[in-house]
Formats: structure tokens, C-alpha cells, sequence
């Protein structure tokens, strides 16, 4: 048996009502090696007193409200395990995952992330037959340092359907908490593949539960230019760091792409919708629709774990936005937006 400690970490912002659903889903793991931390984020509901019902078989850290990036932080201050996973309070683990998670890490020691696919749950916690990613589609695998360094692009999962290296993030974190209020993830699932193999699995390892009140600008957000300047601060933020993290994982800091070059899908859609909605405060001096269009269309070359169907509609909105009059280009964007906040469900 592995002797490994995975510390789950369980983030909670008024999800009282959740929050017990989550912590037995993670005391109730076959493997017993566990470390179950519940971070309050300042819960003004009965989020703390829960946590303290289930008394030393998890540790509580309550704290003042500072978002999910302190959260992350903070669990690294009291985190025992070789391995860590991060738990949104209103997700719940699936039943062996994280012997599953395991098993990979004692496999393979190069290993500093596992990612697994998300059954999506109503706000009753039942399932909707909806699965993130869908299975159509696949996930990133492997050796991914170079692709990372010079695209940033890989299918990646959100916060709860993650584990990682405590060893590499001990080396990445603390990140800036003001900077990652929400978005956290993003941070981890853009550095930490330059430090090694991320092995991603097909199982459904979490229930993740859509309920009208995900801590998300997905709920009635529009697509704005101050959407896609916050989206470009954060993409630009994070190549920041992987050049400043390369050396130390052995890369070549001349490999690591800049944002103005970067042939990413998500940073160019987020420059045209910029661009095209206030071209006045657009951080990017020299970029013009039709070349964005094009690099757009080209970037979608990096997307090869997309179905084509999925890909080509991108093509068509890199064309639409890109090329098409102001107004015509404003409903496109209004209507949908790839990676826009309509799209983030957490």
C-alpha cells in the first residue's frame, strides 16, 4: 500500500448548505492516507459551525474573506500530503478517486498533475447526464513542458478535478491572492505542466454542481472589453511567471512565448473582443481585427484534443468578429463568445 498523505482541501464561501455533502465525500475515500482541510473564505452563514460538527477528523481554517487564490495559499501553510487536491464546497469527490490519483502518482514519479473528467449535478446534487469535458473530447497528456511554454494551450479541468505535486506547488505558491479573487485555477493549470508529466484519466472522478449562485461572473455576464483586459492581465501574468519558473524546471526561458506572439485560441479571442469593443483602452498598440482573425484561425491548429465541430465554430467567430462590421461583430460577440464569462461555470 502507498504510503502517500492527499490532502484535500475543501474551499467554502457560504456554502453551508453544501459543504457537509463535500467533506464526507472526501472522509469517505477508500484510501485511508487522507488529510481533509476545510478553508472558510469569511462565510457569513452556518459554513463554519458545519465544519465544526465533524470535530478532529478534518482541520478548520477560518479566515477573512481574500478569494480562491489565498485559499490556495493558505492550504499550502498546513497542507501534510505529497499530494493535493482543491475542493470546491459545493462539488463532491466520486467514490475511489483518489486511490485511483494514487496509484498514478506511485506509478510514474514525474508526475506533478492528474486531471479527470467532472459529472455535471443539478443544485440537488443529481446528475444531468452532462460530463466536463465532454467525452467527445480529450484531455491534455503527457509531456506537455514545450507545448506549454510556446502555445500555453491544453485541454485542461477546473479547480475540483485536479490533483497535484505538493512538492511543485510548494515551488509555485503563494501566488498573488488580489490578482486570482476568482480564476485561481487558471494559475496552477498554466505553470505547473513546465515542471513535469500531467496525466489525465478517463474516469468521472468529481460531481460538479451547477446551482445559480457559482462564485462566477458566468451568472448573467456579458462579454465586455474590461472582461477580455482582466483576461489578458491574467494570461500575461502567468507567462510572467512561467519564464520566470523555467530555469528552474530545466526549460529554456527563450522557448516561453510572450502574449503579443502567443497562437492561443483564448488569448486572441480575448484581444479581439478587447479590440473590437474599445479599441481606445486596448492594451495591445498595434493589433488590428483582420490580423487577429487570422492568427485565431491559425491557433486553432493547437486545439487538437477539439473536436473538428467545436473548432470550426471558433473559426467562424475568429472570421465574424474579426472581419465583419461593428455591429454585425458586437451580436456575434453578444451571442457567444469561446471562453468568454457565459462560459465560465465557476
Amino acid at each position: 500500500m502507498s504510503r502517500r498523505v492527499v490532502t484535500i482541501s475543501i474551499s467554502s464561501h457560504n456554502y453551508g448548505r453544501f459543504l457537509g455533502d463535500a467533506i464526507d465525500s472526501a472522509l469517505k475515500q477508500d484510501y485511508e492516507q487522507v488529510q481533509v482541510i476545510v478553508v472558510d473564505d469569511g462565510s457569513t452563514d452556518d459554513s463554519v459551525e458545519i465544519a465544526r460538527a465533524y470535530g478532529d477528523r478534518i482541520l478548520l481554517v477560518a479566515k477573512e474573506n481574500a478569494g480562491q487564490g489565498s485559499v490556495f495559499n493558505v492550504t499550502m501553510d498546513h497542507a501534510l500530503g505529497d499530494i493535493i487536491m482543491f475542493l470546491d464546497a459545493d462539488d463532491v469527490l466520486q467514490p475511489g478517486i483518489v486511490s485511483r490519483v494514487v496509484e498514478i502518482f506511485d506509478a510514474e514519479p514525474d508526475v506533478v498533475k492528474v486531471q479527470f473528467r467532472l459529472a455535471v449535478l443539478n443544485a440537488q446534487g443529481e446528475p444531468t447526464g452532462a460530463v466536463k469535458p465532454p467525452r467527445d473530447g480529450l484531455l491534455g497528456n503527457g509531456d506537455l513542458r514545450l507545448r506549454v511554454m510556446r502555445t500555453r494551450n491544453y485541454a485542461w479541468t477546473p479547480t475540483s478535478a485536479n490533483a497535484f505535486s505538493a512538492e511543485t506547488l510548494k515551488t509555485i505558491l503563494p501566488m498573488p491572492a488580489e490578482k486570482y479573487v476568482t480564476g485561481a485555477d487558471a494559475y496552477l493549470a498554466e505553470i505547473i505542466p513546465i515542471f513535469g508529466v500531467v496525466r489525465s484519466i478517463a474516469d468521472i472522478g468529481v460531481g460538479y454542481r451547477i446551482h445559480g449562485e457559482n462564485v462566477s461572473i458566468s451568472n448573467g455576464g456579458a462579454v465586455t472589453a474590461r472582461w477580455a483586459r482582466r483576461r489578458l492581465e491574467s494570461i500575461g501574468y502567468c507567462r510572467s511567471q512561467v519564464l520566470r519558473f523555467a530555469p528552474i524546471a530545466g526549460l529554456d526561458p527563450r522557448d516561453c512565448t510572450s502574449l503579443e506572439d502567443l497562437y492561443d485560441p483564448a488569448a486572441i479571442t480575448a484581444r479581439l473582443v478587447s479590440l473590437r469593443l474599445d479599441p481606445e483602452r486596448h492594451p495591445i498598440k498595434g493589433d488590428k481585427a483582420l490580423r487577429l482573425a487570422w492568427m485565431g484561425v491559425r491557433s486553432l491548429r493547437t486545439l487538437d484534443e477539439v473536436p473538428f465541430k467545436s473548432r470550426a465554430k471558433r473559426a467562424a467567430w475568429f472570421i465574424a468578429v474579426g472581419c465583419a462590421p461593428q455591429a454585425v461583430a458586437e451580436r456575434v460577440m453578444a451571442a457567444w463568445t469561446p471562453d468568454g464569462p457565459a462560459h465560465l461555470a465557476k
